[in-house]
């Protein structure tokens, strides 16, 4: 019998550890998107990137509601639900306007056809699939930052632009991409070109002093030729992304007075992972990174022989090897499993801290929301609950009652339609609020 424990015990104890070991080797635990999100990267020097703030979000699920919703200049949030296509407008991109937060309800939210940021400031655009028109007629790009300064976008797919995925160019500065896959689904696209940082080839000298991205934590995905990005005249940082473009021309391009920082970055399957680009003086930082079955070039230093020789266009671009903002950098080796498990539309995050009129952050409340269900844990034995509607309209309210046997307050939010709903809950003269999404 003391033998049988023995082995019992062993084999539990082996147990244990397999699952530990488990649990450590797959410790990438997928994210959740929050409206209260910060974001890191050049988006966040000289100023910062807001978008429309804590505004009360309004909901869209039509292509007249979302260009109602994003015109002017007035600080919004704005909820994308289902699938809204910008080539109902006539088949322009649509224009954002300033202080303005675009999110994806969930995971299935698209935008097919485009949208542009020209001459804005302070935009988020987060949570979205972005399908691009090709092969049908539509906007160039799925995203356009044109002239525009303190842009974010953040965990969208984007896929299938007729031009450029993503381009960022004509004197836009300060800008962040962080979490996005890229890729195409077509090759007979013969401009599978994924992003501009800049355009043209030493021949906007206007662009000098500006054009500071960040790319971080994204991926660079099936059948893209090049532009991962490229970039021209200004700063950029690239880190912790992702490249798995097999059968493509080049990863990273630079040239025509750019300046990369290229770090931590995992090339896997791919030509020519950072190269330079054209003859005039440019600079890559290349360092920490991790090649697996790449060719071609992994140039790094000072590249080009030659500045423009048009008076008043030479520049004197410099080292650009320390990024003038704090940020986390993982190991280039975690990269794979971080970038594939996490990029793109998340599910929106439903716990939330409760604030009061006063502004100050409470623990009366510990709060979830299940599908359909919102659960408050709480030492109080009872809680009084009133749900409003974006709109004002009392929509649930009542006095409910802690379970004996569940340690919190369980609120039933069966009838109430999706979209955002504000819930006031009280105890004695302590009340405090929250917004909750129904999906």
């Amino acid at each position: 019998m003391f033998r049988l424990k023995r082995l019992y015990f062993s084999f539990g104890l082996f147990v244990i550890i397999v699952l530990l070991c488990l649990l450590i080797q797959n410790n990438t635990v997928a994210q959740t998107v929050s409206l209260s999100d910060k974001p890191t990267g050049f988006c966040m020097v000289d100023g910062t990137t807001t978008g429309g703030g804590d505004t009360e979000p309004a909901t869209v699920s039509s292509f007249s509601e979302l260009k109602s919703a994003v015109q002017g200049d007035s600080p919004r949030v704005i909820m994308v639900f289902g699938t809204i296509k910008t080539t109902d407008g006539g088949g322009y991109a649509l224009e954002i306007g300033s202080n303005k937060t675009v999110i994806g309800a969930d995971k299935d939210a698209t935008i097919y056809g485009g949208i542009a940021m020209k001459g804005v400031k302070n935009v988020i655009i987060r949570n979205l699939n972005f399908h691009g028109i090709f092969p049908n007629s539509g906007p160039d790009d799925a995203i356009a930052v044109r002239n525009s300064d303190h842009i974010w976008i953040d965990h969208c797919n984007i896929w299938d632009a007729g031009d450029g995925n993503l381009d960022i160019t004509r004197e836009s500065n300060y800008c962040t991409v962080s979490w996005c896959k890229f890729y195409y689904t077509n090759s007979k696209n013969g401009h599978r070109l994924c992003a501009l940082i800049g355009s043209g080839g030493g021949d906007h000298p206007e662009d000098w002093g500006k054009l500071k991205v960040t790319y971080h934590h994204n991926w660079f995905g099936e059948l893209i030729k090049s532009r991962m990005p490229r970039l021209v005249y200004g700063h950029g940082h690239i880190y912790n992304n992702y490249y798995t473009s097999k059968g493509n021309s080049y990863c990273i391009g630079v040239g025509s007075y750019g300046a990369a920082l290229i770090e931590n970055n995992y090339f896997k399957d791919v030509n020519n992972p950072h190269t330079f680009m054209y003859d005039v003086y440019c600079w890559i930082t290349a360092r920490g990174n991790a090649y697996e079955n790449t060719g071609g070039k992994k140039d790094n230093g000072k590249g080009g022989k030659r500045d423009v020789g048009v008076p008043g266009w030479a520049f004197p671009v410099k080292e650009f090897a320390q990024a003038p903002y704090e940020y986390q950098l993982d190991k280039a080796e975690d990269v794979p499993a971080l970038v594939s498990k996490n990029t793109g539309p998340q599910e929106i995050a439903k716990t939330h801290t409760l604030r009061s009129a006063a502004g100050k952050n409470h623990r009366l409340f510990e709060f979830k929301q299940t599908k359909n269900i919102l659960e408050l844990g709480t030492t109080a034995s009872y809680v009084n609950v009133c749900v409003f509607s974006i709109d004002g309209k009392i929509v649930l309210t009542g006095r409910f009652s802690k379970n004996v046997s569940k340690s919190n307050i369980e609120i039933p939010l069966n009838g109430l339609s999706r979209g955002m709903y504000l819930v006031r809950m009280q105890i004695n003269d302590i009340e405090e609020s929250a917004r909750i999404n129904i999906l």
